[in-house]
């Protein structure tokens, strides 16, 4: 799998996470966004999967939410493939697999 397709994997996964999580804390991606000290086109990007945050912005998106960095991450894995390399992959059932 390519750096790239990697990159996309992990994405979208965050960005599920993100949205089910403002979503369930009933806040607009606006407040979100000021909660966590960040700009709202980045939010929607992060969001949508097309941005892949940098590890300081998933801790503050969390921390805005009332969450762990742990809930932004759930059911995205890294699953190995023989002596070398692997894929990462997003868990079934939502339950986090770091399988």
């Amino acid at each position: 799998m390519a750096e790239v397709d990697r990159r996309i994997v992990v994405a979208e996964g965050i960005g599920a996470n993100l949205r089910r999580l403002r979503t369930k804390a009933e806040l607009s991606r606006d407040q979100l966004a000021e909660r966590a000290d960040i700009g709202h086109g980045h939010l929607s990007k992060i969001e949508n999967g097309g941005l892949l945050c940098r590890i300081d912005t998933l801790v503050k998106l969390a921390a805005a939410l009332g969450a762990t960095a742990d809930d932004l991450l759930l059911s995205i894995g890294w699953q190995r493939q023989g002596d070398h390399g692997g894929r990462f992959k997003k868990a079934r059932g939502g339950h986090g697999d770091a399988g």
